[in-house]
């Protein structure tokens, strides 16, 4: 989709009205699609993470090696900056690693599909060519203003998890009290 100077964004039919900022993450329950750059009274666009202006703070599942996926305006993503040490496997997970607090650390990204000369490909976990539906991660750190975000960092505001507000009232048994 169109989007200025940025190729892979979509535009999702929620906005500020409802509370989403720029810098919010966009999952679906797969993984993650993306983080909000962009938002209007009742809409927000969403840079992708196949955006090869997308960067992601990632780990390798089973070894927790750290490391960036870079978005490149295709079907996958490139693994870069693991330690000389890291030995990443065909299939394996690559999780959002919460590096600099910002995203959510476990959220599948996607599972390394190739490894040739020294490049390593991901396969996002989201199929970025059928969505449908999407959720936003609303919340973030308590006083923490992203309204002058730098998308160059592709970072986003850490979510609270909010269950407390949304439970009020239930005891353990979902019993109202």
């Amino acid at each position: 989709a169109p989007g200025g100077g940025f190729a892979h964004t979509v535009l999702i039919a929620i906005g500020g009205e409802e509370g989403i900022v720029r810098g919010n993450p966009v999952v679906t329950a797969d993984g993650l699609v993306g983080i909000v750059i962009d938002v209007g009274r009742a809409y927000a666009r969403v840079l992708m993470i196949s955006d090869i202006n997308a960067r992601i703070p990632v780990i390798l599942s089973s070894s927790s090696w750290p490391g960036l996926t870079v978005g490149q305006n295709g079907q996958f993503l490139d693994l870069q900056f693991l330690p000389d040490e890291a030995q990443p496997k065909i299939g394996e997970l690559v999780l959002t690693s919460g590096h600099g607090g910002v995203l959510p650390n476990g959220l599948p990204v996607g599972r390394v599909d190739q490894i040739e000369d020294g490049t390593i490909r991901v396969r996002p976990a989201v199929d970025l060519r059928n969505l449908s539906y999407v959720s936003v991660l609303t919340g973030g750190l308590e006083g923490i203003d992203n309204s002058n975000l730098d998308l160059a960092d592709f970072y986003t505001p850490l979510p609270i998890d909010d269950t407390t507000r949304l439970l009020e009232g239930l005891d353990s048994s979902g019993q109202r009290r």
